[in-house]
């Protein structure tokens, strides 16, 4: 019996077709507006409350508790957007619909976010409303923008370029956000000479490029064909069995599980930079840049993954990755107090040594988390193997979900911290003068200025020492939880990846040989049935691999 080739290779089967260009280059580049209006967000919304909002302790207190809460109800909601993702079947595909719905809505909730002129009371209550639905939103462009990944292809050299090229294309997005809205938000750049306009005008820029960004994608990936939404015994899935997805994949699990302190502990040091460069260097964005651009060069590496990932296995790069953050951290924290109690320590020389050591930590953490995405992306090939049914959109709402708990936990810390040494209060003078600025009260920006560093030089000096400790020491534990739970929980290596996707694409050509049989009226259901995995299917199948690898040879 003949069975061609093309006929095996379905939507829901690993592939040895190639991944094109197009839906390399197209799906990639759309993360670089998507991850900057993130970064606007995630990492500058509290930074620009605080110094624009004048706000209280008590008020202060409750935005935190709003954005942990707010963090915590996203992450539980990302499973249902999973389930929605799963059942969709339109003209476009079964992703793009999202992608645009979210962006479009999180655009929205954005603008309003910083262009409500709020403060105080007023600001927190709107502030309930307006950061939940932002969590909404862009709950619908994540998940479905990445679970769109592992659909793209199976092939493990491509999807390693795919996630590679993805993850360079949002490192991108962050940075280009990271290293701009310091700059132009605080000391002598700051656009418009406050910081209110400033971030108003960045918003908007940002908002722009992750419009145009998201419609590149949709307009140049080409999603393949989909097969009819998911079944079990010919009925439609319920939420319920959705859940179970999660929770019997034994090795979704443990990975879940390390992105999770990952994304605590990786975001600790920038959530807290900000404030310790401010109280020990001076009121000035572009040393926040500065620090930001020498840290974000890490992304770099990245294009190293695919080199790297031809040598050694993913274990041997996450330990690589880890010693990296050992050593970055070490240098950060030994070097940050000793020079902190020097004569020397607010110089541009010191200050360029510390950074440096934080980039180094940068460049660890990045290369785990391209380990993490990867592995993440395995479990859908896992989850096929086990039960017979990829999950992609199921399995990729657990990345998100991971990270907003994370981030919920980050926000908790970081304004625990900032709280028990009193930063808040010295914000809250600074932000009085951004708004006097604002309102054209203040003469100038340099009389704004002025007023601003002679508030800075009445902090404490173990103000900013104490920051340092917390943004090394706290991220290097946290980190050291996710290296060990990624050791000795998830096991599914490079051997026993490809041993998987050996064994679906046989049972699916097995499969094959069960439906032609019936359809030519040959054979009996029940003895088909019984003989499916033992037959001639099996023969063919290992034939077929020995065909493609001699092909993959030739080429």
């Amino acid at each position: 019996m003949l069975i061609k080739r093309e006929s095996i290779m379905s939507e829901n089967s690993v592939s040895t077709e190639r991944l094109s260009k197009r839906n390399l280059w197209g799906y990639s580049m759309g993360g670089i507006g998507r991850d900057m209006a993130y970064q606007l967000v995630n990492t500058y919304l509290l930074t620009f409350i605080l110094f624009t909002k004048e706000l209280t302790t008590a008020q202060f207190g409750s935005i935190s508790v709003i954005m942990i809460l707010c963090r915590i109800f996203d992450g539980c909601n990302d499973p249902f957007m999973g389930s929605l993702i799963e059942i969709t079947r339109t003209k476009i595909g079964k992703f793009k619909p999202w992608i645009l719905a979210g962006v479009i809505t999180n655009v929205a909730v954005i603008m309003a976010l910083f262009w409500v002129p709020l403060t105080g009371k007023n600001y927190v209550i709107f502030f309930v409303f307006g950061y939940l639905l932002w969590g909404i939103t862009y709950t619908m462009n994540d998940i479905s923008y990445w679970g769109m990944m592992p659909s793209l292809t199976s092939n493990p050299q491509d999807r390693n370029n795919l996630a590679t090229l993805a993850n360079i294309g949002a490192g991108i997005g962050a940075a280009l956000a990271i290293v701009s809205i310091p700059f132009f938000t605080a000391g002598k750049f700051t656009i418009g000479g406050n910081a209110v306009t400033a971030y108003g005008v960045i918003s908007a820029v940002v908002c722009a490029l992750f419009i145009a960004c998201q419609i590149m994608t949709v307009l140049v990936v080409k999603e393949k064909p989909l097969p009819p939404v998911a079944t079990v015994n010919g009925e439609k899935r319920t939420l319920k069995e959705m859940f179970k997805v999660i929770f019997h994949n034994d090795q979704l699990k443990p990975v879940m599980i390390s992105m999770l302190f990952y994304s605590v502990g990786s975001a600790i040091m920038m959530g807290l930079s900000t404030y310790w460069i401010y109280f020990r260097f001076g009121y000035q964005g572009f040393l926040v840049t500065l620090f930001t651009v020498l840290s974000g060069i890490s992304a770099v590496i990245i294009v190293f993954y695919p080199m790297l990932s031809k040598k050694h296995s993913r274990r041997w790069i996450a330990k690589l990755s880890m010693g990296m953050i050992f050593t970055g951290y070490t240098l950060l924290l030994v070097l940050g107090l000793i020079t902190g109690a020097t004569k020397v320590s607010g110089s541009i020389g010191i200050f360029v040594m510390l950074a440096l050591c934080g980039a180094f930590a940068s460049f660890g953490q990045t290369l785990f988390y391209q380990v993490l995405t990867i592995s993440v992306a395995n479990t859908v090939e896992y989850n096929e193997y086990t039960t017979g049914l990829r999950d992609e959109g199921v399995i990729f709402a657990c990345r998100p979900f991971t990270t907003k708990l994370g981030s919920a936990i980050c926000v908790g810390i970081t304004s625990a911290t900032l709280m028990i040494l009193g930063v808040n209060n010295v914000t809250k003078k600074i932000a009085e003068q951004e708004n006097l600025m604002n309102m054209g009260i203040t003469a100038s920006e340099e009389i704004k200025l002025a007023k601003i560093n002679e508030i800075i030089a009445g902090v404490s000096p173990s103000v900013p020492q104490w920051l340092i400790v917390a943004m090394t020491v706290l991220p290097l534990l946290i980190l050291a939880v996710s290296f060990i739970v990624y050791f000795k929980k998830y096991n599914i290596s490079e051997e026993r990846y490809d041993e998987i996707c050996a064994e679906i694409a046989k049972r699916k050509l097995a499969a094959e040989v069960v439906e032609e049989s019936l359809t030519d009226g040959s054979a009996d259901v029940a003895e088909l049935n019984a003989d499916v995995s033992s037959s001639d299917a099996v023969t063919l199948a290992d034939e077929l691999e020995k065909e493609v690898a001699s092909d993959e040879g030739k080429a």
